[in-house]
């Protein structure tokens, strides 16, 4: 029994006696520095790969992922370059300058209308006017789109700050379709104008259409068109009314899809996009795909590709 006992004792013995070199060696090493150190950097690499593996499994921004998947076919802007796009469109000046309402409210066209009429005559005594238009000759650039499709918020966007978590309302913006009854324009410091043009569709009416088509077809300052797509409801017969009317007039512009931050699943746009054919028509329009600020949607993305779309056009870039 004793001897039974005693092995079991010398047993106990022998693995305390382990366990406590082991201890000391436990503590010696954590309380050298370099040890410390050491296991410090370990412990650091394996949470930064951790991170990594995370980053690439969660699924990217929708807009993001749209735009990366169709800049497959057209040159993506380098990051400098959206970055100084940005730095443009934030520091701004934006002033309200002149509405129209009907093609010779539009400053400049009655002058060039009487100009071209009085040429056509073929008057044998007539004679050239010297200009003496106050007008600075801008380049601008239009917004189109259905009633309700963004118009007026995207402009908010594009001219107001990143670092603001309000959008300055330059242009005026309702819930209630066919709001913007005429031409307006924005004047971004002194270096080019944005034009918001009434919606078309439903709510239009055979003025507003009239408006818009002849500032389309004459105005001179016009660089190009940026066709606004409700992402929420895909491209519909009047789009493709405007797209034909761009084409057949030669009139350059490019697609951007809108409200992005009202959906969920990027195959909703994508099928939009495929099923229309826009993807392939021979004038290989740009995709642009925004979201807006919002409650939930802090960051405005696409606001920055469009801000360098925009001054590209305008030769400012």
């Amino acid at each position: 029994m004793f001897g039974s006992l005693f092995l079991r004792n010398k047993g106990v013995q022998r693995a305390m006696s382990f366990d406590a070199r082991n201890i000391v060696l436990n503590v010696n090493e954590s309380n050298n520095p370099m040890s410390r150190q050491k296991d410090s950097d370990t412990s650091l690499k394996a949470e930064n790969k951790l991170e990594k593996a995370r980053r690439l499994q969660r699924p990217k921004p929708l807009v993001k992922a749209l735009q990366e998947y169709y800049d497959q076919k057209c040159r993506r802007p380098s990051t400098k370059s959206l970055g100084k796009a940005n730095q443009f469109f934030n520091s701004s000046n934006v002033k309200f300058e002149w509405s129209a309402f009907d093609a010779f409210d539009i400053p400049g066209e009655s002058g060039r209308q009487n100009l071209e009429e009085r040429i056509a005559s073929n008057s044998s005594e007539m004679e050239i006017p010297k200009k003496r238009s106050s007008q600075k000759h801008l380049p601008e650039v239009a917004f189109l789109g259905r009633c309700n499709s963004g118009k007026s918020t995207v402009i908010n966007n594009l001219t107001t700050a990143f670092s603001q978590n309000k959008l300055d309302l330059h242009a005026r913006v309702s819930r209630h379709a066919g709001f913007t009854k005429g031409i307006n324009c924005f004047n971004i410091s002194g270096r080019l104008r944005l034009i918001d043009t009434p919606g078309y569709g439903v709510k239009s009416t055979h003025n507003q259409g009239d408006l818009t088509m002849h500032y389309l077809r004459n105005r001179r300052e016009l660089r190009r068109c940026f066709l606004l797509i409700s992402a929420e409801q895909g491209l519909q017969e009047f789009d493709f009314q405007i797209i034909e009317f761009l084409q057949t007039y030669g009139i350059p512009f490019e697609i951007a899809f809108t409200k992005l931050d009202k959906l969920r699943d990027a195959g909703t746009v994508h099928n939009y996009i495929e099923i229309s054919g826009v993807s392939e028509l021979a004038t290989l329009p740009q995709l642009l795909f925004l979201s807006s600020l919002d409650k939930k949607n802090v960051k405005r993305h696409g606001i920055d590709r469009l801000r360098y779309a925009i001054l590209e056009s305008c030769g400012l870039a």
